[in-house]
């Protein structure tokens, strides 16, 4: 069941963020964790210098998928690789 709020399909968009624009909430997130993570680098260095090689490694392979462009988001970016 479909739902219509009375608008044809197919309308033009009124209102709202333009497509494209980013979210500012994310944004400001990201901004934070950020802020957080660069605070912390020092600690952070001295617990995984304190890790096995082992744990080390899981370490790397968790973090790996937020730093690492995906191979769907390669054919993206195109020319800017």
């Amino acid at each position: 069941m479909s739902q219509n709020n009375g608008f044809k399909q197919g309308r033009d968009k009124t209102g709202g963020r333009k497509k494209g624009t980013p979210n500012r909430t994310t944004k400001e997130t990201r901004e934070a964790l950020n802020r957080l993570v660069s605070l912390s680098i020092d600690g952070l260095k001295k617990h995984i210098k304190s890790m096995s090689p082992k744990d080390k490694l899981e370490l790397i392979i968790k973090l790996a998928p937020y730093t690492l462009v995906k191979k769907s988001e390669q054919g993206m970016l195109g020319d800017f690789i």
